[in-house]
């Protein structure tokens, strides 16, 4: 009797142990599970520029077709610069004019030599102590009349340098290497302050990608992280550039964004794609394993 009491208990008992076992990988599973999330993702530039012009003005010349690569400083367009390259050409002359500096030169000579002549004839008595007064005072006037020159010199070659600037500011360039997809003005037309925008420029060596994860997905990321994405079955290493702080109230998920590498530009921008990032995690064997997020549908998500 005893000794089946005592059976029928380590039966029992190992078959409570199973049912620990069994439930501690199910809870280990569903955790995996949980991790592995959908959501939705386009790739698109990693930046998009509205190329603007700070003047105003009729444009002179448009240099760019639409699908043109372009690169950083390549001008796009030029607004007509007829009134500035007139006033530049007359500054050009004046900054290289050396005439009153010239003029101003000889005449600081003739005055200290005139002094000069005055005080040796002092010491004999034949000059007055009012008469080097005053050539004194003329020398000091002619110095000053000299220094006037010298600095309206450096004045006029002062307004060639504005005068370029305000020529460069009326040519418009792109600010990044990229593409230009859209040119917005053409020869003749005004560029006003209200539409400044002459051309659309975006960069397409890198792709974005902006995603939505859960706030316990996000927490296993960090910005400056790698992470291994497919776009369209490729394979390939992304960057994580920006992992918002704030998880959106309604939706719980935290805006994602990475960085794809384009350099050879197969990848194209605006087209919904399939992703899959690579977040490590640890397995019930105490081992690291990856856990996999295909987004398929965007989510909006406060930044």
């Amino acid at each position: 009797m005893n000794a089946t009491a005592r059976c029928l208990r380590t039966r029992r008992r190992r078959h409570l142990f199973r049912m620990i076992a069994v439930w501690a990988v199910v809870f280990i599973v569903i955790g995996t599970i949980l991790c592995a999330e959908v959501t939705t993702s386009f790739t698109e530039p990693d930046e998009t520029i509205e190329v603007a012009c700070a003047e105003t003005g009729v444009v002179a010349q448009v240099l760019v077709k639409q699908g043109q690569v372009v690169k950083a400083g390549a001008v796009l367009a030029v607004l007509d610069n007829a009134v500035l390259e007139a006033a530049l050409r007359a500054a050009v002359a004046k900054a290289q004019s050396t005439a009153r500096i010239d003029l101003a030169r000889v005449d600081v000579q003739l005055k200290t030599r005139q002094k000069d002549k005055l005080s040796l004839v002092l010491a004999d008595g034949h000059a007055s102590a009012n008469e080097i007064e005053k050539a004194e005072a003329e020398l000091a006037a002619s110095q000053a009349q000299l220094r006037i020159a010298e600095e309206e010199a450096v004045l006029h070659k002062i307004d060639v340098e504005q005068i370029k600037a305000q020529i460069e500011r009326r040519t418009i360039r792109s600010p990044v290497d990229g593409m230009a997809t859209r040119v917005r003005r053409r020869p003749g037309e005004f560029l006003s302050s209200s539409e400044p925008v002459i051309a659309t420029v975006v960069r397409l060596d890198q792709l974005r990608v902006k995603f939505y994860v859960s706030t316990e997905m996000a927490e296993r990321l960090q910005p400056g992280g790698e992470c291994a994405v497919s776009i369209r079955g490729q394979r390939q290493t992304a960057k994580i550039d920006f992992l918002s702080p704030v998880t959106d109230a309604d939706s719980g998920t935290v805006r994602m964004e990475v960085l794809v590498d384009n350099k050879n530009h197969k990848l194209r921008s605006g087209i919904p794609s399939q992703l899959e990032i690579v977040v490590p995690m640890t397995s019930p064997r105490g081992a690291t394993r990856p856990v996999v997020l295909k987004p398929t549908e965007e989510r909006p998500a406060t930044p």
